[in-house]
């Protein structure tokens, strides 16, 4: 969702629906939109009366469809007598998901914060725990048990501040962010003046800012710090939680290893901040640096398997500059060191335009040495766009909207809820070749185009509306992208030809529908009601559907959503299957986010779904494993063998690995020869390459054959305590040159 940035005294403000650019509380725009276009109005209307249907996309959808084009496409009605606020309408819009549970929490949230009508936000899992944001009438966060994410089961609710509603009913609960290691949760909130509705006092008010939430006990979450933002702003909409690995550094490269929160400062930048943790493990936040973005929505943060470098991506939102004319749809920031941040890059296809597309979302994978830049655009209704704007062209690539809006009546709104919402994927792989701050609009504009390598668009060509069919969080995992579309439902798309490094037909490598699901379980929650209109409406006027679906996680081959005015959801997409925790590395915590590695198997960066490459024994579990890499190894000519070991410890990992082949004898090679053995002495949380020379003998016998499957046993202590063991099998391949060796 669009984060609201008001400051009490600053001269402009961060554009939303509902939410006038004209001043802090100032009124709407003169001869803007009609009267009777209001959010909930659009709602009962029904946004194809208002907008046509875009042919184009149809037409795309269906010169290149998936198994599930077609129902995706016929499961967007819009208009009479269809009601979005009747979930009983919903139900049957689906293909190839099958929903394994579904919990109303209805009961519980009634309970847990005295009254039904509380808002999901969105969600994040790692370590085994999912954590649904609540946004609204207080912020809050909801836990689950993940262990099996077919079935996941409720742990705790967290009660935040409650929002503002008089001024404007804020969303202030929108995100939650789990660190690595699942221990704690970083919650953002957005306040303007903390003053509640008179109904909903019953607790303190929100303090803009990151509530900190210690989790070594996930039952009792502790708020244990509030990291407030520089006094008389909004606060924050989104924090993400990173940790920036150990590695080579020097003049022009430089390193802060540590673990990091990257915070959505509203109306201003990244606000970073250092997390040091206590010897309790509470952890402490304290301020290093901001970077300037003032129209800022999220932000992804990737420590890049290709270069080693931590590389943090922002949805730049409308990409206004502290100038009010600066704008681009995203930016690449270094942040290696992040007190000397380096901006490399930018991205925009009309940045001619000042308020056409705003950029929401961004995630980041790697394929064959390539980068590739996922970035839907959000879509809503806010007056119209600028006559400047409109002599450019903006907003007019699909059909006209004469008719729709207030004279000149070919003027789009900003926010572009006219159009249907595009996810751009952009190949990014060489920095230099993208825009740059100094660039002309006509040099990024051209950079932008030949960046881009497809576009997708709903397949019902259905107009994005007031916050209604419009794309919205997105995660990658493996050749898929998984897509939350708020009233939209959920997608999972096939990405392969986007991917695969070939830029031919844009129509033809656009992501195609494979899995489909509107939610609809029963019951839902009532839609929230405030007894004080607030001077600027924002979530009241929202159009709050049943199902709206903000956001959802691939984990574990099973997807999770949280639906804002429904409950809590787990699915299983025809091709996915749900694994239960077995004691192995958690598919949230990737191995290349702990140190610069190669993408592991299933997932990039700090999303869930990585997963795979890597191996423990059974003594290794807790908190205190050493993990052996399981990725198949090359012996070099010179007879040199290399794996990666990781340290999943808060202490130093030191031991002794060796290296045996295993099965029977095969070719000259006997069937449990020791390869060798070294000593290994590695920080925590950290990786290292373990370098074991064979002897002659053994590289005769390995050269024999092209392949051999080698079994790793390691001893290691943590820290000085007692001795444990870990193990892990590997296949090992012989150069050409070796294998030609003679026996």
């Amino acid at each position: 969702m669009v984060c609201v940035a008001l400051a009490a005294s600053a001269a402009t403000a961060v554009a939303h629906p509902e939410q006038y650019h004209s001043g802090a509380l100032a009124g709407p725009p003169k001869a803007e939109l009609k009267p009777d276009l209001s959010a909930r109005a659009m709602l009962q209307q029904g946004a194809s009366q208002l907008f046509p249907t875009d042919e184009g996309a149809v037409a795309r959808a269906a010169a290149n469809p998936g198994p599930c084009t077609t129902a995706a496409r016929d499961s967007m009605p819009d208009g009479a007598p269809h009601d979005h606020q009747q979930i009983s309408q919903h139900k049957g819009f689906e293909c190839a998901v099958t929903q394994s549970e579904f919990l109303p929490l209805k009961d519980e949230l009634t309970k847990a914060f005295g009254r039904e009508d509380v808002i999901f936000g969105e969600i994040d899992v790692k370590a085994d725990i999912a954590a649904a944001a609540v946004t609204f009438p207080r912020s809050g966060v909801v836990f689950f048990d993940l262990k099996d994410p077919a079935k996941p089961k409720l742990l705790s609710i967290y009660r935040g501040g409650e929002c503002d509603a008089q001024p404007i009913d804020i969303n202030c609960g929108a995100f939650v962010d789990l660190s690595l290691d699942g221990k704690v949760a970083y919650l953002s909130v957005q306040n303007l003046s903390s003053i509640p509705d008179p109904s909903l006092s019953s607790g303190r008010p929100g303090t803009a800012g990151v509530e900190v939430l210690s989790l070594v006990d996930p039952k009792k979450p502790q708020l244990v710090q509030i990291y407030t933002v520089t006094a008389g702003l909004t606060g924050t909409h989104t924090s993400r939680s990173h940790v920036i690995p150990a590695g080579p550094s020097g003049p022009g490269q430089p390193r802060a290893p540590g673990e990091y929160i990257f915070s959505n400062q509203n109306a201003v930048g990244v606000n970073i901040a250092k997390v040091e943790r206590l010897p309790n493990g509470v952890p402490q936040v304290r301020f290093v640096n901001l970077i300037e973005a003032p129209d800022l929505h999220d932000t992804f943060i990737q420590n890049d398997p290709t270069t080693g470098r931590t590389y943090l991506y922002l949805a730049d939102g409308f990409g206004e500059g502290s100038d009010g004319t600066e704008g681009t749809a995203f930016v690449v920031y270094d942040v290696t060191d992040p007190r000397a941040p380096k901006r490399l890059a930018q991205w925009d296809l009309t940045p001619e335009c000042e308020r056409d597309w705003y950029s929401h979302t961004i995630d980041v994978t790697t394929r064959s040495g390539r980068r590739y830049v996922t970035l839907p655009a959000e879509l809503f209704v806010l007056g119209n766009q600028s006559a400047a704007d409109t002599a450019a062209g903006c907003g007019k690539k699909r059909p006209s909207t004469c008719g729709v809006l207030a004279a000149p009546c070919e003027r789009s709104p900003q926010g572009n809820g006219n159009l249907p919402g595009p996810m751009w994927i952009v190949d990014a792989t060489d920095f230099s070749k993208l825009a740059q701050a100094t660039d002309s609009e006509a040099e990024i504009k051209r950079k932008s185009q030949e960046a881009l390598v497809t576009t997708w668009e709903n397949p019902a060509g259905r107009a994005g509306g007031n916050l209604t069919f419009t794309p919205h969080n997105q995660q990658i995992v493996g050749d898929s992208i998984y897509l939350s579309s708020y009233h939209g439902g959920m997608y999972k798309l096939d990405a392969t030809r986007a991917f695969d490094g070939v830029k031919e037909n844009a129509d033809v490598e656009r992501p195609r529908e494979v899995g489909f699901v509107v939610p609809s379980g029963e019951p839902t929650r009532k839609n929230v009601t405030l007894a004080t209109r607030p001077i600027i409406p924002f979530i009241t006027e929202f159009p709050l559907g049943h199902p709206e679906i903000w956001d959802m996680v691939h984990y574990r081959g099973c997807t999770v959503a949280a639906d804002m005015t429904g409950g809590f959801y787990s699915f299983g997409y025809d091709g996915d299957r749900c694994t239960v925790a077995s004691g192995g590395p958690e598919p949230s915590q990737p191995v290349e986010s702990l140190g610069p590695l190669p993408p592991p198997r299933g997932g990039t960066g700090n999303q869930p779904g990585g997963g795979g490459g890597t191996g423990t024994g059974p003594g290794a579990g807790g908190r205190d494993r050493l993990l052996i890499s399981t990725q198949a190894r090359r012996v070099t000519r010179g007879g040199l063998l290399r794996t990666r070991v990781f340290c999943r410890s808060t202490k130093r990992c030191a031991g002794l690995l060796k290296l045996r082949t295993t099965g029977k004898p095969k070719r000259g090679v006997p069937g449990n020869l020791r390869l060798g053995q070294r000593r290994f002495s590695i920080a925590p949380r950290q990786s290292q390459l373990i370098t074991v020379r064979l002897s002659r003998a053994h590289l005769r016998g390995v050269g024999k054959q092209r392949q051999t499957s080698v079994r790793a046993f390691a001893r290691v202590r943590f820290g000085g305590g007692k001795p444990r063991r870990a193990r892990s099998l590997f296949t090992l391949t012989a150069s050409k040159g070796l294998q030609r060796r003679p026996g």
